[in-house]
């Protein structure tokens, strides 16, 4: 039972092997799958070599460029932390000048009543009418000088944003220059391509590991099955021949040879050791099947008179017994029932 329990495991891999081979081999008819052979193979795996050592020579070449860039980025920072610094100094000087003609601007001047009578009182002979052309001219004066005031504070104010913009930009060309320093496109260019062979030669191999993995799994499957058939067919050989020769030893105690089953590969062979005959094939095909009644689930036998009538009296009496003996059911047909033994007919009856 465990024997065939085996069989039937190794057969269902047998079976998945095949399969997941000959899917792998229509995806690669298709070209879903790369196909190359083992002259390709061996090509690609020192193509892959050599790629691998070009990409680590483009590394070490990339992290020297690096040094370079790094003392060349510290040069250019310092100069631009100059040029910050400068420029900052400037936009300070800036902002105070814009403070103090912010301040210039939101002055007034006094304003002088154009009301002179209570000056009358104290000073009766005042010149109110000179008074007030000065008061005139005093409005005149304030409104020129509000005018360019107002004209210098916008040029400064400009001044002021154009220091903004360019210490905005000296910053963000510091930032980047420390966070993000440039690799030549080329070299960029160069690391793509190398990984893009790389990558697309490794897929081929790959394929090709995968293929001859199907095939190395479907060949011990197969092996394993062929294995473990054998195995069967030897089991149940020792088995029948075992019963066989009991049931010929019962027939005709020592007198006659037991018939042998042999299983080899795809085919058996079925024969009387040192006895050939009509009458003994027969009688080989007779104990054959009583064997497999004995021992399998086999629930009836039917033998014909042309198969029994080939056979000795003194053998069909003890084949008889047999079929008496036997708890499943036997159908047999004889022509010639009144020439067998008593005890034969005894049993036929």
């Amino acid at each position: 039972m465990i024997i065939i329990c085996q069989f039937i495991i190794y057969l269902s891999k047998a079976k998945k092997s095949n399969e997941e081979l000959k899917a792998y081999q229509k995806a690669q008819k298709y070209n879903f799958i790369s196909n190359i052979g083992k002259r390709d193979f061996s090509k690609n795996e020192k193509e892959l070599e050599r790629l691998n050592v070009e990409l680590e020579e483009l590394a070490k070449d990339v992290e020297k460029g690096f040094a370079d860039l790094d003392a060349e980025i510290s040069e250019e920072a310092i100069r631009i932390k100059k040029l910050l610094s400068r420029t900052r100094r400037l936009r300070s000087g800036v902002k105070s000048r814009l403070e103090t003609i912010t301040e210039n601007v939101e002055y007034k001047f006094a304003v002088t009543t154009s009301d002179f009578q209570k000056l009358l009182v104290y000073f009766p002979d005042a010149n109110i009418r000179r008074l007030e052309d000065i008061e005139e001219f005093h409005h005149k004066i304030s409104s020129v000088f509000k005018g360019e005031i107002g004209l210098e504070k916008r040029k400064i104010e400009k001044e002021l944003k154009d220091y903004n913009n360019l210490v905005s930009r000296y910053e963000k060309q510091l930032e980047e220059l420390i966070k993000n320093p440039k690799l030549s496109k080329t070299v960029l260019s160069r690391h793509s391509e190398l990984l893009r062979q790389l990558n697309y030669i490794q897929k081929e191999n790959k394929a090709y590991v995968d293929l001859t993995k199907l095939k190395a799994n479907k060949k011990d499957d197969n092996v394993r099955l062929v294995l473990i058939r054998q195995k069967q067919f030897t089991i149940l050989a020792n088995e029948l021949n075992t019963a066989m020769k009991n049931i010929n030893q019962f027939i005709y105690a020592e007198d006659y040879n037991a018939p042998v089953i042999d299983f080899s590969g795809n085919s058996y062979s079925f024969f009387t050791p040192d006895d050939t005959g009509t009458g003994i094939a027969y009688k080989g095909l007779v104990v054959f099947d009583l064997a497999v009644l004995k021992l399998t689930k086999l629930p009836i036998v039917v033998h014909d008179s042309i198969v029994l009538k080939q056979i000795s009296d003194t053998a069909i009496e003890k084949i008889l017994e047999l079929y008496d003996n036997s708890e499943k059911q036997v159908i047999i047909a004889l022509d010639k029932q009144n020439s067998y033994t008593e005890k034969a007919n005894k049993i036929l009856k």
